[in-house]
């Protein structure tokens, strides 16, 4: 993991008439603030926008899109197929597409880059403006996204997805191995069964927006994150498919210089006009507006190509927002506490015993208890042999939820 730190100094100079932008993202701290976060996958950044494929006598231009996987890779069901990608420029015309069951499977805690060749633009070298990723019946929690044309390098992070109301998880995926100064990012659910109440099949964003510059970030803060969550600017959709349609900024936004980097764009000159221009649905299957008739036929046509591996994952015992009933992670990690994961309506993934908060959370039933330790001996969770102790009710019977955790994931 110590590869996906790049020094944003060496960035290149800007290209009159092109977008060079520094790469990166941001993440959230622990106070629901967000703050730079400056690191990328090197092998999924070209060194040229153009592909070594010709046509036409000239080069076809392409951009690389990696999908990192966020929770640890020892969990099960974190892994998936990678979704299907489809890019637009800033006026919304349509750049490339990839259907994800050509890259096959991402393992849990891994990654994978695709190339997506820019062939239904004209062929025209020219920076993406937007990013839609539409998973199938596999489910799989994205930690970071990273869109790269050498030009352009952009990280989206799951903190983003868990601030504007997709389902997530934390993740124990290291962005540094700086254990001062470590950072992570929780990962969000993508599953076009929205198994275990995931709510999202497929996430779409403006990929300027997703530059760590400060007015930028300090907009985002404001507000309860209103100027990050909008629909256009970044949001969710329940049920959109890979060829589906998203909507667009037209005209194109405007934004300020950055005050501490004039070269990078800020803030927007009109942050209103971010804001939602109608009540967007977020339930279609191909594009707003679409007939109950086509809405019918593509609930009742999920994927062919999933079956068999979905018949697989259905094995799992399952309850609610568990999605694995035999596991339970146990942290040690800054920030991940047991009751953010028992008080959030969104969150989705597996048990969790805490030692940031001392709490144990029971996600199935979104119940939190003690943690045993110090003068805590009963009415608790022991974290290491991941049993209750003294748990009685009122008539002085034992209380405990039945659970028998056959695999356990360590978080440090």
């Amino acid at each position: 993991m110590a590869d996906l730190v790049a020094d944003l100094h060496k960035w290149p100079p800007s290209t009159p008439g092109i977008m060079t932008t520094p790469y990166g993202g941001f993440i959230l701290s622990g106070f629901d603030t967000f703050y730079p976060a400056s690191f990328v996958f090197p092998d999924g950044i070209p060194k040229s926008p153009f592909s070594d494929a010709w046509t036409f006598g000239k080069p076809i231009p392409e951009t690389m899109v990696t999908v990192g996987l966020g929770d640890g890779k020892k969990l099960s069901l974190a892994d998936g197929n990678f979704p299907s990608v489809a890019l637009w420029n800033e006026e919304g015309q349509r750049m490339g597409q990839y259907q994800g069951h050509y890259a096959g499977h991402v393992k849990q805690g891994g990654e994978k880059t695709v190339v997506i060749r820019q062939t239904m633009n004209g062929r025209k070298d020219e920076d993406p403006g937007y990013i839609m990723l539409s998973a199938d019946n596999d489910a799989i929690c994205i930690a970071m996204i990273q869109v790269s044309n050498s030009r352009h390098t952009s990280a989206f992070f799951g903190d983003t997805g868990y601030a504007c109301g997709q389902s997530w998880y934390f993740s124990d995926r290291k962005l540094t191995h700086d254990l001062v100064n470590r950072l992570t990012s929780r990962c969000v659910w993508l599953d076009s069964e929205h198994s275990g109440t995931k709510n999202a099949r497929a996430m779409s964003y403006h990929l300027k927006d997703m530059l760590p510059a400060k007015d930028k970030i300090a907009l985002y803060n404001r507000d309860g994150h209103k100027y990050l969550c909008t629909t256009r600017r970044f949001t969710w959709w329940r049920n959109l498919k890979p060829n589906g349609w998203i909507p667009f900024y037209k005209p194109p936004l405007e934004y300020y210089p950055d005050s501490e980097d004039k070269k990078k764009e800020g803030a927007d000159v009109n942050p209103d006009l971010v804001l939602d221009d109608k009540v967007y649905d977020k339930d279609i299957y191909l594009e707003q507006g679409e007939s109950r008739k086509v809405r019918e036929y593509h609930k009742n046509n999920p994927f062919a190509r999933t079956k068999k591996r979905l018949a697989k994952k259905s094995l799992r015992k399952r309850q609610g927002a568990n999605m694995d009933l035999e596991r339970i992670v146990v942290t040690e990690i800054p920030g991940q506490t047991a009751t953010e994961i028992c008080e959030h309506p969104n969150s989705v993934g597996y048990d969790i015993a805490s030692y940031v908060d001392m709490k144990y959370c029971d996600i199935s039933e979104k119940k939190l208890y003690d943690l045993c330790g110090g003068t805590v001996t009963t009415n608790c969770f022991d974290g290491n042999s991941t049993t209750f102790f003294g748990v009685i009710n009122a008539r002085g019977e034992n209380a405990a939820p039945a659970k028998s955790y056959k695999t356990r994931s360590d978080w440090k």
